[in-house]
This record gives structure tokens, C-alpha cells and sequence, in this order.
């Protein structure tokens, strides 16, 4: 109990005294990670056959811009309807 009381304590005080991450930092970080292709082809597969509502494939290819703030998605959903 104690060594839970002193954690959730040094936990308190690193977040009352530790510094703001830079806004624009953080925002390049996530802009740094967000192009590429995304795809849950993995999680269709493993959908069981026959189901009322089948898992769609959903394919999401993100691609940088020469604008700085944008991006371009291309998004395909494929349901056997």
C-alpha cells in the first residue's frame, strides 16, 4: 500500500513540475508518423465465415502534400454486399 501511495505521489508530482511538450513539436512528430498504408486485411481474414455483419476490408494509404498542414488519403472499403 505504501509503495502504491509513494508511485501515485511521484506520478503527481512529475506531471505538476515536468515541462509542456512543444505544441508544434508534437504535431511534427505526428505528421512525421502518419503517411503510409494502413490496411486490416489481418483482422478480415481472421473474421468468422458466414457472420450477419462480415468484418469490410478497409485500405487507408495517407501521403504527404507539398502544403504543410495536409495530407491526401485514399480510402477503399470493400463489403460483399
Amino acid at each position: 500500500m505504501r509503495v502504491a501511495l509513494f508511485l501515485f505521489a511521484a506520478m503527481l508530482w512529475s506531471a505538476a513540475t515536468g515541462t509542456q511538450p512543444d505544441a508544434a513539436a508534437t504535431r511534427a512528430k505526428a505528421q512525421a508518423l502518419l503517411p503510409g498504408t494502413f490496411d486490416n486485411g489481418a483482422q478480415v481474414a481472421k473474421a468468422p465465415a458466414g457472420a450477419e455483419q462480415p468484418v469490410p476490408h478497409v485500405a487507408i494509404k495517407i501521403e504527404q502534400t507539398p502544403q504543410k498542414d495536409f495530407s491526401l488519403w485514399h480510402v477503399r472499403i470493400q463489403t460483399d454486399a
